[in-house]
């Protein structure tokens, strides 16, 4: 067999690679993939690392409201408009505060049905309620009209708001519980407004008849913003006009675009509290009565209560005064159980 021959049968056979080699060619394959892939991968753990991370979501403010309005009470002094204060509000709030009436509760003496109605129980019941489904981005205002008292002889004296069926300090509602259930409320911006102290309070010689100095200091939180509507010492009077009280009269027409003094369009806390307590000192110098309201808290970032412009989209403010009441039957029956709550309270004073 002769060279040519040889070399062309080691070029049919099939060549045989070393193990080295091979290795070698592993190496430097998988080299070359890994210059590759690295992009392909880090997109993939981006992608797994946004997946495992929580998403949070940005709900907008909702808007809630707990509105307390006394006039016929069971054992005090009958008051004029602090319901139809409350009818009022509730209004105002929805035509220009954007609160949307389902978010509103409103408990005043002449609700048909009894939830509706400002007794102690309720009360207590309700407004932890509405303060349990706020949430950290939401606004929260408690506004509370009727009789409030300081009763002698107890070790510290305490201002309570009287409740419909309030008959003495065991069924008066401490002004300290309604701050404490706003101070464990999760919303960022929370106002109280206090507009008590309207008339004589008599119960026994043991109340007094103005807002105490003490109520002022119990009604202030670290969370929340409290608007009194007199100071300490003073009586929050009726408008002489009606159909409400002095205070949340003008508290009334600034919200509804008066206090607007910038112009923007939008009507913040400070700025009600100021055309409010202006207008209602101004009331008072002409009338020879001295009522200053008060505002107690630090406002950290502006709280809108209201909007100049009122929506468009809401019926007729006449349509949203107050809650649909039942029937005339269900009022003369509520005003019945009135009259023989107070006709036994009348025989328990006797018999004493």
């Amino acid at each position: 067999m002769d060279m040519r021959t040889n070399v062309e049968e080691r070029r049919r056979r099939p060549r045989v690679v070393g193990t080295r080699q091979l290795l070698r060619t592993c190496v430097g394959v998988a080299a070359l993939g890994a210059l590759c892939v690295p992009q392909v991968v880090g997109q993939d753990d981006r992608a797994i690392q946004a997946k495992d991370k929580p998403v949070e979501v940005s709900h907008p403010q909702r808007r809630w409201a707990f509105l307390v309005g006394i006039n016929d009470y069971v054992s005090h002094p009958r008051l004029k408009y602090c319901r139809q204060d409350c009818g009022a509000l509730r209004q105002t709030l929805v035509r220009h505060g954007r609160f949307e009436p389902g978010n509103i509760v409103m408990l005043t003496d002449d609700a048909a049905e009894r939830r509706d109605q400002p007794t102690f129980g309720q009360i207590y019941a309700r407004l932890p309620q509405v303060l349990a489904v706020a949430e950290p981005g939401d606004l929260v205002l408690v506004y509370l009209s009727g009789h409030g008292a300081q009763f002698e002889g107890a070790e510290t004296k305490r201002g309570y708001f009287i409740p419909l069926d309030g008959a003495g300090r065991q069924t008066c509602i401490p002004v300290s519980w309604v701050t404490e259930q706003l101070e464990a409320c999760k919303a960022r911006q929370k106002v109280l407004i206090l507009d008590a102290c309207r008339n004589d309070v008599v119960d026994a010689g043991k109340a007094t008849r103005s807002l105490a100095g003490s109520v002022l200091g119990e009604a202030q939180g670290k969370s929340f913003v409290t608007l009194f509507s007199c100071d300490a010492g003073q009586r929050s009077s009726e408008y002489d006009r009606g159909p409400n009280g002095v205070y949340t009269h003008f508290l009334l027409e600034a919200l509804t675009g008066r206090a607007d003094k910038d112009r923007d369009g939008k009507i913040d806390l400070y700025e009600a509290h100021l055309y409010a307590r202006n207008r209602t000192q101004q009331w008072g110098v002409q009338k020879g009565v001295l009522q200053s309201p008060v505002l107690k808290g630090q406002i950290a970032d502006p709280i809108v209560l209201a909007y100049a412009e009122a929506r468009a989209d809401m019926p007729p403010l006449t349509d949203l005064a107050a809650p649909p009441r039942t029937d005339d039957a269900g009022e003369a029956r509520f005003r019945a159980a009135l009259e023989h709550a107070r006709e036994a309270l009348r025989e328990l004073e006797k018999s004493q």
